[in-house]
């Protein structure tokens, strides 16, 4: 009697190429999916790392302003602030404001400026600019009326204290880094533009003064925030989140 063995056959040539090619379609699915997740994983990151420092760096310049007996408004600011030069970069200060100190028995006042820069070549700052304060002390009293209050007319004829800082001065403090080198028109000055990246709009009422003070991190330094057709990978929303604003109330004068 015949007996019949079926014998044992392999994977034909278009099953082999069949089986090969779905490997790979699922591994290129696999390997997409772990570089767009760890890109969102990145933005993500970098705009809350960016956001936390924008809402510290708000603050700090409110508590100045909070404690200013005299802002400077923008028109005072080029003939009221020394320049700061970074490298090949020269720039005017875009907030002054003053503070009352005591000097022994001597009251006098200090001036607080914050400058926009790009960083410094080599540095740990990210660009495109960065915000700087710098204290510049006076050793006489540029309240010359001696009424204890600070004017315009008196904070113009005490400033500047110098003509120009350097970067590397130890009074150079850096307060934060990523912020937007835009601008806009200046609203109370049609024919000027003030930048965006640092921004303190102040508005005067009798011996008062009120601060609109905005802060703006810049959308294309986040990390993972490849650009493509139409714009940034970021929308609107989260750019808009990206800008910091408050208002602050400053003493009678």
């Amino acid at each position: 009697m015949k007996r019949w063995v079926r014998a044992n056959r392999g994977f034909t040539l278009v099953e082999l190429s069949v089986a090969a090619f779905a490997s790979v379609a699922i591994g290129a699915g696999v390997v997409v999916g772990l570089v767009n997740f760890s890109q969102r994983s990145a933005r993500e990151t970098s705009f809350s790392e960016v956001q936390t420092n924008l809402r510290r760096a708000l603050q700090y310049v409110a508590r100045d302003l909070k404690d200013a007996e005299l802002v400077s408004n923008n028109a005072q600011l080029a003939t009221e602030t020394p320049t700061l030069t970074n490298g090949a970069s020269v720039v005017r200060g875009v907030i002054s404001l003053w503070q009352r100190r005591q000097v022994g028995a001597v009251n006098s006042h200090r001036q607080v400026v914050y400058y926009l820069t790009p960083p410094p070549a080599n540095g740990i700052w990210q660009g495109p600019l960065i915000a700087v304060r710098v204290v510049y002390d006076y050793a006489v009293n540029p309240d010359t009326s001696a009424d204890g209050f600070l004017s315009d007319a008196e904070a113009a004829a005490a400033s500047p204290s110098v003509a120009n800082i350097a970067f590397n001065d130890p009074r150079v403090q850096v307060l934060t880094d990523r912020l937007d080198a835009g601008t806009v028109v200046d609203p109370n000055n049609a024919a000027a533009v003030v930048s965006i990246g640092l921004y303190a709009n102040v508005i005067a009422n009798q011996n008062n003064q009120s601060v609109l003070l905005s802060i703006t991190g810049d959308q294309a330094s986040l990390a993972g925030n490849q650009s493509r057709a139409g714009g940034s990978m970021l929308d609107q929303t989260v750019g808009n989140q990206l800008r910091q604003q408050t208002s602050v109330s400053i003493r009678s004068r």
